[in-house]
């Protein structure tokens, strides 16, 4: 079973990561909207451009908390669909929130003080090198924030990807692979024809002293024996010779050649 965090199971990270997005979620959309809506009264004193993107920035963050309430709806029902579109919502919400966040920090960048240097130096908060600086560890800050959470972003999407994975498979949606070879049944019995032995010759006309003659079923009658079939089929296909009943000798096969004179035995007697 797939584990987040080296022993945690894969469920116990998409309820951490859940929490942890829906609480950091409602905190950057309180804050951005405050921000927004307070824009002029603050220090920042953010040009339109930065306005217009944080106001974006903090739309995508707005999100988040919504899309992780799902999302643990999801993960207590265990619903497999239900997970899957959580997890395309983080994925979908992790992009729009990179495009503003980058669209932000390009316009935070975009000028080397904008208006904050001067509304400082303005109201005699500090000199004009000390805003400087502040403006600019704020904005290293900014960016540095970004990257965390969006490394999290991903880290959490990950887990919520693969919890989701796992519980379409166990439902039986997913496709399972294997590299077992599909079973088989039992091939067809192949007999070796070399190792076989030669089928009788077909008998054209009438059959010659001592050899079995077909009847009119096809089936071999021996001299005073009881019809034989005249071939017995097998697995691959070959007709074996016909059965000799027990206590009858073979039939002697013609040959285009004569036992020598001096042969000896059974055969010899029956030289052609």
């Amino acid at each position: 079973m797939p584990r987040f965090f080296c022993c945690l199971p894969l469920a116990v990270g998409v309820w951490l990561f859940s929490l942890l997005f829906f609480a950091w979620g409602t905190v950057l959309t309180v804050v951005g909207w405050y921000g927004v809506s307070s824009y002029e009264r603050t220090d920042l004193a953010l040009t339109r451009r930065q306005l217009v993107s944080l106001i974006i920035t903090t739309s995508s963050w707005t999100l988040l908390p919504l899309i992780t309430l799902f999302g643990m709806g999801a993960a207590l029902a265990r619903s497999p669909r239900a997970l899957k579109a959580y997890s395309t919502a983080l994925w979908f919400q992790f992009g729009f929130s990179v495009g503003a966040g980058a669209y932000f920090i390009y316009n935070l960048f975009r000028r080397n003080d904008g208006n904050f240097v001067t509304n400082c130096t303005s109201r005699d908060i500090a000199d004009r090198d000390t805003c400087q600086q502040a403006f600019n560890v704020l904005r290293g800050v900014i960016v540095a924030v970004y990257v965390v959470i969006w490394l999290i972003e991903i880290w959490g999407g990950v887990i919520v990807t693969q919890y989701a994975t796992e519980r379409f498979q166990r439902s039986g949606g997913g496709v399972q692979f294997s590299n077992a070879p599909p079973p088989q049944g039992p091939g067809p019995v192949i007999l070796d024809p070399v190792m076989m032995p030669p089928p009788e010759p077909p008998i054209l006309g009438p059959a010659p002293p001592g050899r079995f003659a077909p009847n009119a079923s096809g089936r071999f009658t021996p001299p005073g024996g009881q019809p034989q079939p005249s071939f017995v089929p097998t697995a691959g296909g070959v007709s074996l010779p016909p059965i000799i009943p027990i206590g009858q000798s073979a039939p002697q096969g013609q040959y285009a050649f004569a036992m020598p004179q001096n042969a000896h035995g059974p055969g010899a007697a029956n030289q052609v």
